[in-house]
């Protein structure tokens, strides 16, 4: 009887190291795919910090160009030189800060999602999500 009693333990031992294993490893994959979901949410927000601004710079490059050409000592040639290289970044930026923007929207932290909407009701004509447009197109994407 005593030595069914000894089967009975290393079975219920074995069991319990197995089922131990199986929780153990699915909890570590977890732990995995949570931790590499963070990482890639952090590397998307920090690539949206840095386009956004890359797309001010471009703004301000813009700006010092269209400044230095109004200088009197330069030639006609080289005024319109850099009218046309300040157009270029002016449109770039144009394009650039959009998409920067609505990346930040979406992955920058909340409170940089309120400044930004803040700055949009400040210097915008248009707000992006006034009226009921936005809804329409919120349902689309879902």
């Amino acid at each position: 009887m005593a030595d069914r009693t000894g089967w009975k333990q290393a079975g219920f031992a074995a069991m319990a190291a197995l089922v131990g294993g199986l929780l153990g490893s699915t909890y570590q994959q977890y732990l995995n795919a949570q931790l590499a979901r963070k990482k890639l949410f952090n590397e998307w927000r920090r690539d949206a910090y840095v386009r956004y601004l890359n797309a001010m710079e471009k703004e301000r490059l813009a700006e010092d160009k269209k400044a230095a050409a109004t200088l009197a000592e330069i030639t006609q040639a080289r005024r319109e030189q850099l009218l046309s290289e300040a157009t270029k970044l002016r449109d770039e930026w144009e394009y650039e800060q959009g998409t920067a923007t609505l990346t930040l929207a979406v992955f920058g932290e909340s409170e940089v999602v309120h400044a930004l909407a803040e700055h949009w009701r400040r210097n915008e004509e248009r707000v992006p999500c006034e009226g009921e447009a936005w809804k329409t197109n919120l349902m689309f994407f879902k």
